[in-house]
């Protein structure tokens, strides 16, 4: 095994790089497969109980060039049905400071409810410069606590997912120095806090001076406002905007978005029990507008509940007007997800239309 190229032995384990069993025999055959078979299996550390980091961090002090390979860390509170605190364990503190401050690289928290989180262990956490944060059906108490997690990082690709709670202390006044600044942003379930203090601040707890991708869930008719303002804000660096828009009930304001500057914009509109017509029409008058410009793509997907017919009652005009606007500019893709392999409309499935230039 020894005489094979270094090269070699690296791309045969890099091609088991998501088996766990295959990476753990391939680092027993040979010296020359430990380096890349650890690169694999301790990239990604997952903390699902105050155990299981209680065991890291002990095989982290026996041995110590472990910590080299970490570089994404998953942690969970909720698990089999329990309760695991652990960031508030003496371990979780222990450990983090045996990884070098800059090496980890992403973040996943998963059903975390932050008011169970110290300040200490807060600070443990803004020690580290992460490039990307997903935080997975969260409960966070405000704005500040972001702040006070993140700010130790430089150019953030952020997901949320969850609900946040009051708007920052800093909204009405000056805020502290300016929050990590944002690449990328995904916001889902309640985060209006969120949008609100960047809105009002433009730099906190998040500044947005870089951002390139929007991504937003609108779940909630204030959200819709809060869109539109938060896309007046100088955003030279933003090129693509993702909307996916569940249709809860009558939208009461419909303004103009400025999405000319975009290069891209997906938009997806979910129509549930509730049908509004003018939602899908006041999307249409806005893309419309958008392609008089130089934008590079649009995608308007429209998902029906089940046996709901295709077009919404009112709707025919403003969608034969949107196809043919720009003779030269025709979609490219205009299909009926609804439809079965043989082209026949399955009633049993929620339908699904989606156009693409």
């Amino acid at each position: 095994m020894s005489s094979l190229p270094q090269e070699l032995v690296d791309r045969i384990i890099d091609e088991a790089s998501d088996d766990t069993p295959t990476l753990q025999s391939c680092s027993l055959v040979s010296h020359t497969f430990l380096p890349r078979t650890r690169v694999h299996l301790f990239e990604t550390i997952g903390l699902s109980t105050i155990l299981e980091c209680q065991k890291f961090h002990s095989l982290c002090v026996a041995s110590p060039h472990l910590t080299a390979y970490v570089k994404n860390l998953g942690i969970c509170t909720h698990y089999s049905g329990h309760n695991h605190p652990v960031l508030e364990d003496p371990s979780f503190s222990a450990l983090m400071s045996l990884l070098p401050v800059g090496q980890l690289e992403g973040l996943k928290m998963m059903k975390y409810h932050w008011d169970n989180i110290s300040e200490s262990s807060k600070e443990v956490l803004s020690r580290h410069s992460f490039c990307s944060v997903v935080l997975d059906t969260n409960l966070i108490t405000d704005v500040d606590s972001l702040y006070t997690v993140f700010k130790g990082s430089m150019e953030l690709d952020l997901s949320f997912e969850g609900i946040i709670g009051e708007l920052s202390q800093f909204t009405t006044m000056a805020p502290p120095a300016a929050g990590p600044s944002l690449v990328k942003l995904c916001l889902e379930g309640y985060s209006d806090p969120i949008l609100q203090s960047i809105i009002d601040t433009w730099t906190y707890p998040f500044a947005v001076n870089n951002l390139r991708s929007l991504s937003i869930i609108i779940q909630h008719l204030g959200t819709v406002d809060l869109l539109k303002d938060i896309l007046d804000l100088p955003l030279p660096s933003l090129e693509h905007l993702n909307i996916v828009h569940h249709v809860q009930g009558i939208v009461p304001t419909h303004p103009t978005l400025n999405i000319s500057r975009l290069h891209s914009i997906d938009v997806s509109l979910v129509e549930g029990d509730t049908s509004d017509p003018e939602t899908l029409k006041w999307w249409v008058e806005n893309l419309k507008g958008a392609m008089d410009t130089s934008m590079e793509k649009i995608v308007l997907d429209v998902y029906l509940s089940k046996y709901q017919l295709w077009p919404f009652a009112g709707t025919n005009n403003v969608w034969s007007d949107f196809i043919v606007l720009r003779p030269g500019r025709k979609p490219t893709t205009v299909q009926d997800g609804s439809r079965d392999k043989d082209g026949f409309i399955d009633r049993e499935r929620d339908h699904f239309y989606f156009l693409t230039w």
